[in-house]
């Protein structure tokens, strides 16, 4: 267990896609540990990062928060009830991934308002009490803007460009 442990943490693979790929099996049965699914474990939270970060912006028009707020709290008895169903994990994840397909949807049509959003961030946040590798406030306070003197820089080229100094906007 040893030699994994220093494998792992030699790839720099995080907790939360080891905890991931955990949940991915149920307790009584074998676990098929690869780092293959450490791969996909790192794609699926990504995208689920995108989904709360998304969430955490959402400003549509809030047609669909009485949507939102249904499919957040059926998605959350569902999972309940699977993970009081003798650790159902493969029910629980399915749970899951109905309210982050649900959340995607709704956030491209653009009918979720914040209000609506929360009550789905909330849900997620449910979910993670248990599983530990979702981190919806991690995701929502990772500072993904551009830097100010970037968009300054970025703008002195724009200004250059538009007045033909071709050295000064590549420079």
């Amino acid at each position: 267990m040893k030699k994994l442990n220093v494998a792992i943490i030699g790839q720099g693979r995080s907790g939360r896609e080891i905890r991931y790929v955990l949940m991915g099996t149920h307790y009584r049965k074998k676990l098929n540990f690869t780092f293959d699914a450490l791969d996909q474990a790192k794609e699926a939270l990504r995208k689920f990062d995108d989904c709360f970060v998304r969430l955490g912006s959402a400003n549509g028009d809030g047609s669909a928060d009485a949507e939102a707020k249904a499919a957040a709290e059926k998605a959350v008895a569902a999972f309940k009830s699977a993970m009081f169903d003798d650790l159902n994990t493969a029910e629980a994840s399915a749970a899951i991934y109905s309210l982050f397909h649900d959340a995607n949807k709704l956030l491209a049509a653009g009918t979720v308002s914040a209000d609506g959003a929360a009550k789905m961030l909330d849900a997620f946040r449910t979910f993670d009490k248990v599983w530990a590798c979702l981190d919806v406030d991690a995701a929502l306070a990772a500072d993904n803007s551009i830097p100010a003197e970037i968009e300054a820089l970025a703008a002195a080229r724009v200004e250059a460009r538009k007045s033909k100094n071709w050295a000064e906007s590549d420079r």
